[in-house]
């Protein structure tokens, strides 16, 4: 017999159930906050879009930006 931790299946098998619960249709989000070594970076949705507008900042470097 083999031992499985509580959860066997992978956590998008566990959908939850209500007669209120509604999936996000919009799964980009507005604001998205990362780090890559010591740069921080924040993404900034334009409206509705694919687009986002970036800036990257180290504490003793020139902020770099993009459109993404």
């Amino acid at each position: 017999m083999q031992y499985y931790d509580y959860y066997q299946y992978p956590v998008g098998y566990y959908i939850p159930y209500s007669s209120n619960f509604r999936q996000p249709t919009d799964l980009l989000g507005n604001v998205w906050h990362e780090q890559e070594g010591a740069w921080r970076g924040i993404w900034t949705r334009r409206g509705n879009s694919n687009i986002f507008d970036a800036r990257w900042t180290k504490p003793g470097s020139t902020d770099v930006t993009a459109v993404l």
